[in-house]
């Protein structure tokens, strides 16, 4: 019977991870090192102007990129709203994405949002409870292992389920970016739009696993 428990957990996590795998790092690690002649900001704030949606979501300078909620904020950080690579375009496009799609359904942001904290927090939470059992003995082994995979694959399920989402805000996005021409070369917007894409499925993983695989946009990472 734990066997097939375990079979059943083991599919939606392994799912994320080739998701994450082939549909983010596969595509960024291709562009990693190219570069364009705009910033991230000027990206960021000719989306939202081409959306109709520039008096809706500010764009503010934090230490982490994000979307906020109530008022709808583009959150961008001082390296993010400079740079100029694609990959770094991408990941700004991906979050613009995003607020605007706060700015219209809040409540679907909200839950994405929540599935994330869920996915670092429900996983840790029944390994600790789960080491505890088999420190007084009360929890096999095999069992045990069962349970925290169950708790990830809980987790990876809903992270596969909320990630389109995600993938939402990049075909706005991306959509706008067509429409703007923010880029004046063609071969830019293809790659940042690209970029844009599969930043959408680079939290697909639960966050109790996501830490484990390194930053493919960054130079020189294998």
């Amino acid at each position: 019977m734990w066997k097939i428990l375990l079979l059943i957990s083991l599919l939606p996590t392994v799912a994320a991870v080739v998701g994450r795998k082939w549909l983010f790092e596969r595509v960024v690690k291709e562009f990693v090192g190219h570069e364009t002649n705009r910033t991230g900001r000027e990206v960021a704030v000719a989306l939202l102007k081409e959306s109709g949606k520039a008096a809706q979501v500010a764009i503010v300078e934090k230490r982490k990129p994000g979307v906020s909620l109530e008022p709808p904020q583009l959150e961008l950080s001082k390296e993010l709203s400079e740079a100029k690579d694609v990959v770094s375009l991408g990941q700004v496009a991906a979050l613009t994405g995003q607020a605007m799609v706060a700015a219209e359904q809040p409540d679907l942001i909200k839950w994405r949002q929540w599935v994330l904290r869920f996915s670092w927090a429900f996983p840790i939470f029944t390994f600790v409870v789960v080491a505890f059992a088999l420190v007084v003995a009360k929890l096999g082994a095999a069992w045990a292992i069962v349970s925290v995979l169950g708790a990830l694959g809980l987790a990876s399920s809903l992270s596969l389920a909320s990630v389109l989402i995600e993938v939402e805000g990049a075909k706005l996005a991306q959509n706008m970016l067509d429409r703007s021409r923010v880029l004046p070369r063609s071969d830019d917007e293809e790659e940042v739009g690209r970029c844009c894409r599969a930043f959408a499925f680079r939290r697909v993983v639960p966050g109790a696993v996501e830490w484990m695989f390194g930053d493919p946009g960054k130079k020189g990472e294998d």
